[in-house]
């Protein structure tokens, strides 16, 4: 009669909760837990990308060879322009400097291995600790322009709170005119382009570095990928001639534009939206 009862009972509860009205509550915690479980899914996945394309720039000799072959054609830029100069302005260099001259991998590696994502206190300490290192090729294509009479202007987007730092951690490296009158730091804006504009009043611009689009013409700010593509290939004749990209995995207006220039997505939004960005075959 007990084991009647047992299973009786048993019974009941299955179609009771086969009705909506009478399924069991779940437990918060059950709630909590899975919500947590889908959050360290997005962090690891997070976590997995970015230390792969830290290792890259790192540790990948590809990575090396792409940045020596970005100064080599700088250089040969260089060659034609002065043997080409016409006219009385001098001639000059536009450069970004954060992952074009100035290496910033260590700190994305204390990121990761202290599982943290990029905050600006965290990165003004990194800046004011002087320790970036010099991007393969960069001292000496800076150091080539020089000994040739180019003006080098260094714009940046650090901010202008940071150009002291920046200078003496420049000048550690053995990096050349580094007088504050060739710093252009990000004031309130952070387009470059009235930065750039300033320095072609008084020079021939012959030739423009950098990791980002953005660094070389308004033409490629805030625009969709396929939009970004289209005016790369709309500038076509400038690669190699007048911008030089050196390689950049791990962030960028390439990231930004994969999110539609959205901020403050979750983790999770941020892989879902990678992963539908990603080509496959059937």
């Amino acid at each position: 009669m007990k084991n009647f009862i047992l299973l009786g009972s048993a019974l009941c509860v299955s179609l009771l909760a086969g009705f909506t009205g009478c399924t069991p509550k779940q437990d918060p915690d059950d709630k909590n837990t899975a919500v947590a479980d889908t959050v360290k899914q997005s962090q690891k996945l997070n976590d997995e990308q970015d230390v792969m394309a830290v290792l890259f720039q790192q540790q990948s000799a590809e990575y090396r060879a792409l940045c020596l072959q970005a100064y080599h054609f700088a250089q040969l830029r260089v060659d034609n322009s002065i043997r080409a100069k016409k006219g009385n302005l001098p001639l000059a260099v536009i450069t970004d400097l954060d992952e074009t001259a100035l290496d910033n991998g260590a700190q994305y590696g204390w990121e990761y291995k202290n599982n943290k994502t990029f905050a600006p206190k965290d990165w003004d300490e990194w800046c004011k600790m002087e320790k970036a290192d010099a991007v393969p090729g960069s001292l000496d294509f800076f150091n080539y322009a020089d000994a040739h009479k180019i003006d080098i202007y260094y714009i940046s987007n650090r901010g202008t709170s940071e150009v002291d730092a920046t200078v003496d951690n420049m000048k550690k490296l053995g990096f050349p005119q580094l007088d504050k009158n060739h710093f252009l730091f990000k004031g309130k804006e952070s387009s470059k382009e009235e930065r750039r504009k300033e320095v072609a009043k008084t020079h021939t611009i012959i030739l423009l570095l950098g990791d980002n689009l953005n660094d070389f013409a308004s033409l490629f700010e805030e625009k969709s990928i396929a939009d970004r593509k289209a005016a790369v290939d709309q500038s076509a004749a400038e690669w190699g001639e007048k911008f030089v990209v050196l390689p950049n995995a791990v962030y960028g207006d390439w990231e930004n534009a994969l999110y539609e220039y959205k901020h403050g997505l979750s983790l999770d939004e941020k892989n879902k939206l990678r992963v539908a960005n990603l080509k496959s075959h059937e």
